[in-house]
């Protein structure tokens, strides 16, 4: 009984210093640590959403166009922060009641995508996978990307023998899969036509959120004789070129922005190429969207302007044709591949006329 009133003061002073220590942990969190603890209970996401505009047209030196650029309606989809991969199946299997889905070809690994969306099929994917494709040699859960990779592999052939229209399903969930947050595709479709327009239009208000009618523009290059010239452009589906991809993306370019690849559009890519308007989207961490401007309004690319005239360059292409064939038709050009020719002007170096043509060797013409 003497060591009572110790034992009990011992007590007491252990909960003073727990207290104290509690106290101490308290103040040091709301006062010398607020703004960390703050900022992780406010904290947000900043997205940040590139679109590209149209590209600069190409004239020639009387400002008759030789590519310009044609607008046409286009079924789009946006990506919004609280939409998952199983919505968007569900809202690709819905676009066949409302438009007419393109042929296009699919992968393998697309329509294992396409059939591991589904939140119940994934789940029974993954739970009949062997452990050791679940946790590592530790027992510890292995990554999701890691587990998904795993799902992925173990799909059947059997699973994925979709029919032609699965099909053509497969590749606009591919196409709106492929979306980052906050942006927007175009899904390939034949030509819209007015009643399927406004069908999606009416929809989209409540069972197809996402979709919308957008404009889209494809390049028209004039039949004339500079056409080669000109060169092409890639597609959003081929995007940029593999192997100047990196270059591009250090410019700020997005992975299926439209570039040149090939001539005058190459050449004049920077030129050519509109200035990106970028959007900035913040949400906190509830999901709910805090703010959503429009930070570097974009432009239209600049037009080039050539210094041929087009009414001379075919009047060379003409002359050149007619001396080429009959040099041919005399047997002096038999053998030979082609005939070209460039008018410059001495005095400043303009290039005023580049015509030339192609000879089969054996042909009676060119």
């Amino acid at each position: 009984m003497a060591n009572l009133p110790f034992r009990l003061n011992a007590l007491f002073f252990a909960v003073a210093l727990l207290f104290s220590i509690l106290l101490f942990r308290l103040v040091q969190m709301q006062l010398v640590n607020y703004n960390f603890y703050h900022k992780k209970l406010t904290a947000s996401t900043t997205y940040t959403v590139k679109t590209a505009n149209q590209r600069g047209q190409i004239y020639d030196a009387n400002g008759t166009a030789l590519v310009s650029n044609v607008e046409k309606n286009v079924l789009t989809f946006t990506r919004s922060n609280t939409m998952t991969t199983q919505y968007i199946k569900e809202l690709a299997q819905q676009l066949p009641n409302y438009v007419t889905l393109d042929d296009a070809s699919v992968s393998t690994r697309d329509k294992k995508d396409y059939y591991l969306a589904d939140t119940e099929t994934y789940q029974k994917v993954v739970e009949a996978l062997p452990k050791s494709k679940k946790v590592d040699y530790f027992g510890n859960s292995l990554s999701q990307a890691t587990i998904y990779k795993n799902a992925v592999a173990s799909v059947p052939d059997s699973a994925i023998d979709y029919s032609d229209e699965e099909l053509r399903v497969v590749h606009a969930f591919t196409e709106m899969n492929a979306a980052q947050t906050f942006a927007t595709v175009n899904i390939t479709t034949e030509d819209l036509t007015d009643e399927q327009m406004a069908a999606v239009k009416a929809a989209a208000k409540s069972s197809l959120k996402g979709l919308a009618i957008s404009k889209t523009w494809d390049r028209d290059v004039a039949d004339t004789s500079l056409a080669s010239l000109v060169g092409s452009i890639s597609s959003e589906k081929t995007g940029l070129p593999k192997e100047d991809a990196k270059s591009y993306l250090k410019k700020g370019y997005s992975l299926n922005d439209r570039v040149g690849t090939s001539y005058l559009e190459k050449a004049y890519e920077s030129d050519l190429q509109g200035e990106r308007t970028v959007r900035t989207v913040v949400v906190d961490r509830n999901n709910k969207i805090v703010s959503d401007k429009v930070t570097e309004k974009g432009s239209t690319g600049n037009s080039l302007k050539l210094t041929i005239n087009l009414d001379f360059q075919n009047k060379v292409q003409s002359i050149l044709q007619q001396y080429y064939n009959t040099d041919i038709s005399n047997g002096e050009a038999v053998n030979s591949d082609g005939i070209y020719a460039v008018a410059i002007e001495p005095s400043t170096g303009k290039v005023l006329a580049m015509a030339g043509l192609k000879h089969e060797v054996g042909s009676s013409t060119a």
